[in-house]
């Protein structure tokens, strides 16, 4: 009886001992199986493509403000959240797919904001650059 115990025992734990280590080794995907997750949004770690055809002049590109990535101005309407800070404030954006985001405000606005009386809620048209990466408001819509 004892030695049919023993068996019973030892086959279970080799049993179980295959299915640790099928376990283990399922949950370890290589990198070729492991699906990636991007942001669609995102531009990180998208690859960049430079046309040997094509060469920039830096000298033909003049702008009044060095800090100014792009001189294109862009018109949009959102929804005033409120203000982050003294240069900042927080507007939702998107007819469709509604997206709330930080816009810095340039100075002349930053000075002048208290006199638009802006509400939480309030719908506002404006226009923005992108500086240095962020949305800054050049121009508020009344």
């Amino acid at each position: 009886m004892k030695k049919i115990l023993t068996i019973l025992i030892s086959i279970l734990l080799a049993a179980l001992l295959i299915f640790c280590v099928h376990s283990c080794m399922k949950n370890n995907k290589t990198p070729e199986e492991t699906p990636q997750v991007t942001n669609p949004n995102s531009t990180e770690n998208q690859p960049v493509f430079d046309d040997p055809d094509t060469e920039e002049d830096e000298s033909q590109v003049t702008t009044e403000d060095p800090e100014i990535v792009s001189e294109q101005v862009f018109t949009e309407t959102g929804i005033f959240n409120g203000r982050i800070d003294t240069t900042s404030i927080e507007l939702t954006t998107g007819a469709e797919i509604p997206f709330t985001q930080p816009y810095r405000l340039s100075p002349e606005i930053a000075e002048k904001l208290s006199s638009y009386n802006l509400e939480i809620g309030s719908i506002i048209s404006f226009e923005y650059q992108v500086i240095d990466g962020q949305f800054v408001i050049t121009k508020i819509i009344q």
